[in-house]
């Protein structure tokens, strides 16, 4: 009992390892220069080609710009 609740625990901290490895630079945007946001950005593109479009890259080093030129305005 005690050893297969081991398994799955086992197993869902790498499943949630790979969700946060692929999703987790999402909320870093901000932190994250824009060679970094492109390489993660990419990596989220081609894991999702079916649902996702090569211009979400520009899209969320865009949306990265806009998030800290607001957060900028609101420290002064």
């Amino acid at each position: 009992m005690i050893d297969s609740l081991l398994v799955e625990l086992e197993k869902r901290t790498r499943t949630y390892d790979d969700i946060s490895k692929t999703f987790g630079f999402l909320s870093e945007l901000t932190s994250l220069n824009i060679e970094q946001i492109e390489d993660k950005a990419k990596n989220l593109v081609s894991s999702y080609r079916d649902d996702l479009e090569d211009t979400l890259v520009a899209e969320l080093i865009q949306f990265a710009a806009f998030t800290r030129n607001k957060c900028k305005k609101r420290r002064l």
